[in-house]
């Protein structure tokens, strides 16, 4: 659930999520659903992704956030799956979420998590990953 909880609204489920970014929750538009697996993300020069430029990571999803233009800088990665492009991260302000699974995407993955750990203790997380 993560990152599209920040986001007001899904098509999945009845309820509000945060609203911490405007856009809404919907459905991929795809063939295949879900995207079960490895896929690239273009990421930007966000500080998270610092030593994971090239990144792939494991999805698992069937819904996407869909963030209002207005939000132009909140989406900060993307990915494309079945010829449909998405955010694949975000951010507002402290706050990161992702569409991917970190934890099970192997050392790239566990940059990602390493970095968001370094920039919220505001020091080095240089030990967390070797």
């Amino acid at each position: 659930l993560g990152m599209q909880l920040l986001l007001p609204q899904s098509e999945e489920a009845e309820g509000a999520g945060i609203g911490l970014i405007r856009g809404h929750v919907r459905k991929l538009r795809t063939r295949i659903v879900p995207q079960m697996g490895w896929n690239d993300i273009k990421t930007g020069n966000d500080p998270v992704f610092k030593g994971a430029a090239s990144l792939s990571a494991y999805f698992a999803n069937s819904f996407v956030c869909e963030v209002a233009p207005e939000e132009k800088a909140v989406p900060i990665a993307y990915a494309e799956y079945g010829g449909e492009t998405f955010a694949a991260a975000v951010r507002k302000g402290p706050t990161v979420g992702v569409q991917v699974h970190p934890e099970k995407s192997s050392s790239p993955g566990l940059r990602l998590l390493a970095n968001f750990v370094e920039e919220v203790r505001g020091g080095n997380s240089g030990e967390l990953i070797r």
